[in-house]
């Protein structure tokens, strides 16, 4: 690929403003580098390094006296910290950057190709575009010479067209990363970032643009490891289902700004002659294929990828409706709610108002209580059954046998599905609406079971709990009532409400429908569930990471806002939130 011009502008504001995000990389760097120079030292062209901790920041700075023909700015974090996403490092350099155009890659990146000029003349044929290149992963000790690029590349991806081969570098116009506020900054987990930004640039109005001349190879000493042991889909799915175009809703790219190294132009400069960065490209470069492509978006109700996944289920959000769902409208399943209940009277009355309206009827197990909660269930006129155990001043749930007659009670009434829920919890609106619907799109034969985001909410009853354990929280509630109930797991609680018949030959379909948790909003109860939780598994045996995170709190936590559209019934939440809610709805 021949070394293509690109002009500056004017001094002092470039085109492209290059970004590597760097987190101690020192011995890899400076063995890519020499590979890199020629391409990054162009005018037109400056590069940011922006390191995310201080501890190499002499010996880089001493690296960089033998490459003065390149534009380095050189932005340093004085925090010293473990290893993080690089979305607020690469955030500053958004921040900083004085091109029109920003390409994002990594230090450890050789360009097989002159990837800057390929991916600025793409944007010149689309320029409401991000334009991904591909990324190999390849080791030191093959590359001898310049030309062992290539074939290490073409080794390395065998299969070109697929696009998670696509990652690890991006180049837009700068206004796009500022139009979606750069990376989310609140991600602090390995993985999905790409993803993230790629959706909500679709969103803000921004092609993908697959861009197959864009070629980098990942270099190490040492082969790649596989990442797949570190995929989690669930947080993937957080990630490639965001509800704005927005990454941070208020500040960003002001994490650290000490500049501590500014280019200076060198006795003798190796400026091309000036004049217009486009003119030169177009002339250089004849036009390149790319294929424009839909982001890894997934919906962010039934969870699928909406432009690569088949629905296999009705979905409001998707605005899909299925075929057979009209066929089978004579015939709709029947729907039951069931519910154990324990002294529920300050939640149990809330509960009933948001569901009865969406199921056919409710089938109620109280487990002994001496508050008000069986003559509330005596004056629901949903309510087609309720089991009753004695009271026992010393209550301690019977989980397994509790859900073994609550199914087995629906089976015999003749309802085709269940959905369970607790007097403290509500599901959101938009999935009872298409409780139906997605009952009926499956077969007779099938055994599905639908897992549900299960939503912590935390001081307030609008916003809820997403750091560490409490954004990957999911509860599988709603599922065909099988032939057979019965349970062999052994575990007193925590378990699933699916029984074996479903397990062994359902299929479980993970979706993004959120079910909120009312118990956790005051302190004082976070407390109480931790310490109830710790004295009847003191071992730790039903749940290895224990009980204690339950009550912690400190910088670490995160809060997000039910959004727009995936709102519960606000209006059946107990008295004692009624205050609460006034006033962050005002608010």
């Amino acid at each position: 690929m021949k070394l293509v011009a690109i002009p500056a502008t004017g001094e002092g504001f470039p085109v492209l403003s290059i970004i590597l995000p760097y987190y101690r990389k020192l011995e890899d760097f400076r063995r890519v580098l020499p590979i890199n120079a020629p391409f990054f030292a162009r005018p037109g062209i400056e590069v940011l390094l922006v390191l995310d901790e201080p501890s190499e920041e002499d010996a880089l700075l001493e690296l960089l006296k033998a490459y003065r023909d390149i534009r380095w700015r050189v932005f340093v974090n004085d925090l010293p910290h473990l290893w993080r996403p690089p979305c607020r490092a690469i955030n500053v350099g958004i921040r900083q950057a004085l091109g029109e155009f920003i390409l994002v890659c990594s230090p450890e990146s050789a360009f097989v190709t002159d990837v800057a000029a390929i991916a600025l003349r793409a944007l010149q044929d689309q320029p409401r575009s991000a334009v991904l290149g591909q990324v190999g992963f390849g080791v030191f000790s093959a590359i001898r010479q310049r030309a062992d690029l290539q074939r290490a590349f073409v080794a390395a991806v065998p299969e070109p067209k697929r696009l998670n081969t696509f990652y690890g570098s991006i180049c837009a116009p700068k206004a796009a990363f500022e139009e979606v506020r750069g990376y989310d900054e609140s991600f602090d987990s390995w993985g999905g970032d790409d993803d993230n930004l790629r959706v909500r640039m679709e969103m803000a109005g921004y092609g993908n643009l697959l861009c197959p001349h864009m070629r980098l190879l990942h270099l190490s000493d040492a082969p790649r490891v596989a990442e797949g042991r570190k995929f989690n889909p669930q947080e993937a799915f957080h990630r490639r289902s965001p509800s704005s175009a927005l990454a941070n809703p208020l500040e960003w790219g002001r994490d650290f700004k000490r500049l501590t190294y500014q280019w200076s132009p060198p006795s003798e400069t190796t400026a091309l002659a000036q004049g217009h960065w486009s003119a030169a490209l177009m002339a250089a470069i004849p036009a390149l294929a790319t294929q424009a492509v839909g982001s890894k978006r997934q919906c962010p109700a039934c969870a699928r990828s909406v432009h690569y996944t088949k629905s296999l289920f009705s979905c409001l959000t998707c605005d899909v409706k299925l075929e057979s769902i009209a066929r089978r409208a004579r015939t709709r399943p029947k729907v039951a709610c069931v519910m154990q209940l324990h002294n529920e009277e300050r939640n149990l009355p809330g509960c009933l108002d948001h569901i009865r309206d969406y199921v056919d009827g409710i089938i109620a197990l109280d487990d002994g209580s001496t508050d008000s909660t069986a003559e509330i269930l005596a004056r629901e006129d949903r309510v087609v059954d309720c089991l009753r155990n004695p009271a026992n001043p010393d209550h301690q749930w019977a989980e397994l046998e509790n859900k073994a007659r609550l199914l087995e009670r629906a089976r015999q009434l003749g309802f085709d599905w269940v959905v369970v829920c607790d007097a403290d919890e509500r599901f959101e609106t938009l999935f009872l609406q298409q409780l139906g619907d997605i009952a009926a799109s499956f077969p007779d034969s099938d055994l599905p079971v639908f897992s549900l985001a299960f939503r912590e909410l935390w001081n307030d009853p609008l916003h809820f709990r997403t750091d560490g354990l409490w954004g990957r929280k999911r509860q599988a509630r709603f599922f065909r009532v099988p032939e057979v109930i019965a349970f062999k797991q052994n575990q007193a609680f925590h378990g699933e409400w699916y029984p074996d018949m479903v397990r062994e030959k359902g299929r479980l379909y993970s979706t993004g429908y959120q079910l909120y948790h009312l118990k956790m909003i005051f302190r004082e109860d976070r407390i109480k569930r931790r310490d109830f939780y710790k004295a009847i598994d003191p071992e730790n045996r039903f749940q290895a990471h224990g009980y204690d995170y339950l009550a912690e709190e400190g910088d670490g936590v995160r809060l997000e806002r039910v959004a727009p559209g995936r709102e519960y019934a606000f209006d059946t939440i107990p008295e004692a939130l009624r205050a609460v809610y006034d006033r962050m709805a005002l608010g």
